[in-house]
């Protein structure tokens, strides 16, 4: 039950295990010691919908008994459950236990202790990457760039596909002069990475480079992470007690909210003010807005003989004399738009869901 509510979780899916997990952990009739995984799961459930007492009350349950996952939850989180993770708490756990270990060294900045963990992390987790991808960050930070290269290296093995490792990899070969196969791996980095051609085409209009962070790398943008994640959790448990009319209701509404939410928050570096007030100092010294970006998600498609071309799972219909081309479809959030040329040959509301045809009877 413990991995379905995770797994859910992870998926951003309703588990179906849950209530009956929440039975079975007030039924009081298994040991504690066996629970620790289950009451860590659902604390991670509860905490991900807002329910902070109750998720802490399921973590102090887990932590009686704790194993590496509840002890690696615990520390990710210990600022929402208000539960330290001290020395007391880490004897308690198993001496196998060492992602909890390394997380917690990482956070108290300690990157020598975070070293040695990672290392034994993998050999506990060899099929894993992410022990690898954690340990060439913290030996780059530490400026020992042969023992991050070796580190990628091992965690590549494990998945090729890994984004963070092939960055921290990239860093290393540069930091050690090995410049030819850095740009050889950022290459294989860029080749990756989600700037397709309307990306690049939004960045040109607003004048600003992106700069792409590593897959599932959390701690290099820890600041943003928790900000964001604090204020999604006030404006939709908030949202939770309200009823919209439609999709562009809820939108009116969150862009009111958010900006509400600035007046309330902390600026994170010029922590004498807001973010609303920091806006408002800022603001004589922005550039100007420009048009709004014609923004859109653009794929080929080909004209079917009946008409029809496929957009996001439906299918939508283009004048007759159309059939056998082939043409460009450009899906917005509320619409769809098929074009041959530049030309704008046939536009529909986008239609929710899968399966569907919407027709034109001027078609």
């Amino acid at each position: 039950m413990a991995s379905e509510i995770a797994t859910a979780q992870a998926a951003g899916a309703p588990s179906v295990q849950l209530r009956k997990a929440q039975r079975a952990l007030n039924s009081k009739v298994f040991n504690p010691r066996d629970v620790s995984e289950l009451a860590g799961a659902i604390g991670g459930a509860e905490l991900w919908n807002g329910k902070f007492k109750e998720a802490r009350k399921l973590f102090r349950l887990a932590l009686e008994h704790p194993n590496d996952n509840v002890l690696a939850q615990a520390i990710t989180n210990q600022e929402f459950l208000g539960i330290e993770v001290d020395e007391a708490l880490l004897r308690r756990a198993p001496n196998g236990v060492f992602e909890g270990r390394a997380l917690r060294a990482l956070m108290q900045t300690d990157f020598e202790a975070a070293s040695e963990l990672t290392e034994c992390w993998s050999e506990e987790e060899p099929f894993s990457s992410r022990p690898r991808t954690l340990q060439s960050f913290v030996c780059g930070a530490l400026g020992t760039f042969e023992k991050a290269l070796g580190a990628a290296d091992k965690g590549l093995t494990a998945d090729a596909s890994d984004l963070s490792l092939r960055g921290n990899r990239a860093y290393a070969l540069a930091a050690l002069g090995r410049l030819d196969e850095a740009e050889s791996e950022l290459s294989v980095i860029n080749a990756q990475a989600d700037d397709n051609a309307r990306f690049s085409a939004m960045c040109s209009h607003y004048l600003f480079d992106p700069d792409f962070c590593n897959v599932a790398s959390g701690w290099e943008k820890g600041v943003v992470e928790k900000n964001v994640q604090d204020s999604r959790r006030r404006i939709w448990i908030e949202a939770a007690s309200r009823r919209f009319g439609s999709f562009a209701e809820l939108n009116a509404w969150l862009g009111e909210r958010c900006r509400s939410v600035w007046a309330d928050t902390v600026h994170p570096i010029h922590k004498q003010f807001t973010v609303a007030e920091m806006l408002e100092l800022e603001r004589p010294h922005l550039m100007s807005m420009p048009v709004l970006f014609d923004g859109y998600v653009e794929k080929p498609a080909r004209v079917s003989s009946t008409c029809l071309v496929a957009v996001a799972r439906n299918r939508y219909s283009v004048p007759c004399e159309w059939a056998g081309h082939l043409v460009s479809t450009r899906l917005y959030p509320n619409r769809v738009d098929i074009a041959c040329a530049q030309t704008i040959i046939a536009s529909h509301a986008r239609t929710p869901g899968s399966g569907q045809v919407t027709y034109d009877w001027q078609h």
